[in-house]
C-alpha cells in the first residue's frame, strides 16, 4: 500500500508539472526549469545552487 500512496503522490506532482508546460502556459515555472536543467542566466546574473 506505501508503494501505491507513493506511485499515486508521484503521478499527481507530475500530472502538475505537465499541466503547468501545456495548456495554460506559467512562465515562471518554464523559467526556473531552463535555469535549473541548463544552467541559463543572464550577463550579470550570479547563480547560487543552494540544493
Amino acid at each position: 500500500m506505501q508503494k501505491e500512496a507513493k506511485l499515486s503522490k508521484e503521478l499527481s506532482k507530475f500530472d502538475m508539472k505537465n499541466k503547468l508546460l501545456s495548456t495554460n502556459l506559467n512562465f515562471d515555472y518554464i523559467d526556473m526549469i531552463y535555469r535549473e536543467k541548463l544552467k541559463f542566466g543572464k550577463k550579470d546574473e550570479i547563480i547560487i545552487k543552494l540544493r
